[in-house]
């Protein structure tokens, strides 16, 4: 399904979506500038993200659907208008530009889905997780007269990125029933395996394991 929207030569279109749903990889609605839909295309969009504004180039714009028609979802609502060619649609500072005013939420920019037609918003990510260092496994006896130990690490847990600097707070250590677990905090008697996690601003997360066994007096 095609549709050709003309305005006024010194005028542009201008398009405004108040809803958006298609079966993600599988209907996409395409636009382009002027009237012939083999060429001028700048925009593609399908799934269930809000599309952004879009603005032609001229005084005409051709939109496209198209669907395998195996699935059925709400569809799109959008508003055309015509406004004079003067108008220009600017990228903020929180958005990503995909080219040809097409602006992006920054968060969806690197998020494993690609939004702009040539795929830049996927281009030169950060996908490599940090790489964590856990402290030496520990075997200590209970402290005298309990049954559970005061248990120091080291070294400390550290991680390193291959874009981001990361510190000991971005550094958590859970146990296996998701406990947060710090150096000179007290364990039961028993083994208790510690995952350390690092996330970087890509929102790759690093992890690393190692053990605390704290026994008995009389075991060691």
């Amino acid at each position: 399904m095609t549709w050709i929207i003309q305005c006024v030569d010194g005028q542009i279109v201008r398009l405004t979506f108040s809803s958006f749903e298609t079966e993600r990889d599988q209907d996409y609605l395409l636009a382009g500038d002027g009237n012939d839909i083999t060429t001028g295309q700048f925009f593609v969009w399908h799934g269930s993200k809000s599309p952004p504004n879009l603005i032609s180039s001229g005084s005409e714009m051709w939109i496209r659907f198209t669907s395998d028609f195996e699935e059925t979802s709400s569809g799109f609502l959008l508003l055309a208008i015509c406004l004079p060619s003067t108008e220009i649609l600017t990228c903020g500072e929180n958005e990503f530009n995909c080219g040809h005013s097409v602006c992006l939420v920054d968060m969806w920019q690197c998020d494993g889905l690609t939004d702009c037609l040539d795929g830049s918003d996927e281009e030169n990510c950060d996908s490599e997780a940090p790489t964590v260092t856990c402290p030496n496994t520990v075997m200590i006896g209970t402290d005298t007269g309990r049954s559970f130990a005061t248990v120091t690490w080291t070294p400390i847990p550290t991680a390193t990125d291959n874009t981001d600097i990361l510190t000991s707070s971005d550094i958590s250590c859970l146990d296996s029933r998701g406990n947060v677990v710090v150096s000179g905090g007290t364990n039961e008697l028993g083994t208790t395996t510690v995952t350390c996690h690092a996330t970087d601003a890509a929102t790759n997360t690093g992890s690393c394991e190692f053990s605390i066994t704290v026994v008995g007096k009389f075991d060691i």
